[in-house]
């Protein structure tokens, strides 16, 4: 196959400008794709374009989207191309996008209420904002939000500045989703980062657009069927190269930070909870002591390269250091007999979600 092979022309009349590009990563999703297409043709905002891209499926996903007649064909563009992953694949969706603004949908995902897109709309005419954020529900039978937005500062009329937003993500993995969030396209660099990426790419894109944006609108209301996913990161075996790309992301994401204020102590705490809670779930595949330490030593030989990471300080707070800061010091300290009676007696020192 000839990468990146547009498979479905536009039309000449379809090349103006529409408000969204709502944006489709595919990978072996043929049995969910369709639904995913339905639930955008039901929407009674009808400014849009859908941009597929199929990233090398072994199925029939992209022969279903081929086949399909569920939206016009002057309103869809269909792209195949050869498997490089999640992060590669959104940075081909947006460059072929012709969209005011982005919304990410992941083919197995669905918009839920015919309305979404119209209040997404209006929330942009109303306040000119930058990003849109919203919320999700893993289920459709009994609708609860995934997204704590409490922990954002944003007014009566929901607007708070993306400075807010990447201080919360400084020391949260709450805000992750890009798939929850509406933002302007120019607001997204297509060169910034060539690098593979197959773990918390969603983070490291949300902080390079919010990078960019002045002010967000906050509607807390799920437009967002986030499909439970039996193969996410939490039910298989954790790669090490899960480890490589976070600390690249938050590296990443520490150069952002350094143009705003954010909480230094906090984000540090943060930093020994993300790498003790991936470390707790990476020692689930090794089942005897020794290759535990071998894990831990190739952790602390990665940890060593990265500056931030290597240079991690959070002080004792009053009452004690939390178990992940215990957890941490133990580990760089090379004292990973104890690390691991620690991690044993505590088999989850700390829940790790990627929140995809």
């Amino acid at each position: 196959m000839v990468c990146e092979q547009l498979k479905v022309p536009f039309k000449a009349d379809s090349m103006r400008q529409p408000l969204f590009s709502i944006n489709i990563p595919m990978y072996n999703c043929e049995e969910f794709i369709l639904e995913a297409l339905k639930s955008i043709e039901q929407q009674t905002f009808r400014d849009w374009e859908i941009v597929l891209v199929d990233d090398g499926s072994t199925d029939g996903t992209l022969e279903t989207c081929l086949r399909q007649k569920i939206i016009p064909s002057e309103k869809i563009k269909i792209i195949a191309s050869c498997h490089a992953g999640q992060y590669a694949t959104r940075r081909k969706l947006i460059e072929n996008s012709l969209g005011a603004y982005i919304i990410s949908l992941d083919a197995d995902d669905m918009l839920i209420d015919s309305d979404s897109l119209e209040k997404i709309a209006a929330a942009i005419s109303n306040h000119g904002c930058d990003v849109v954020l919203f919320n999700a529900t893993r289920s459709l039978d009994e609708i609860n939000k995934i997204v704590d937005y409490g922990i954002l500062d944003a007014d009566q009329d929901g607007i708070i500045t993306s400075a807010e937003v990447l201080s919360v993500m400084s020391s949260s993995y709450e805000l992750n989703n890009i798939c929850f969030k509406a933002y302007r396209r120019t607001l997204w660099d297509s060169g910034e980062n060539e690098r593979e990426i197959n773990n918390t790419e969603d983070r490291l894109q949300c902080a390079q657009i919010l990078s960019k944006a002045d002010t967000c609108a906050l509607i807390d209301e799920p437009f967002y069927y986030y499909r439970p996913n039996p193969s996410s990161v939490t039910n298989k075996p954790i790669p090490f190269k899960f480890l490589q790309d976070l600390i690249y992301v938050e590296e990443s994401l520490n150069s952002i930070l350094s143009k705003i204020s954010y909480d230094k102590e906090k984000r540090s705490a943060f930093l020994c909870q993300i790498v003790i809670g991936l470390l707790g779930l990476m020692r689930k595949a090794y089942p005897d002591r020794a290759s535990r330490i071998v894990l831990y030593r190739n952790t602390i030989d990665e940890l060593s390269k990265s500056d931030l990471f290597s240079n991690i300080a959070p002080s004792i707070v009053r009452g004690g250091a939390p178990i992940h800061v215990i957890a941490y010091r133990l580990l760089i300290s090379n004292r990973l007999g104890l690390l691991d009676n620690l991690a044993s007696a505590k088999e989850k020192i700390y829940g790790f979600s990627n929140n995809r």
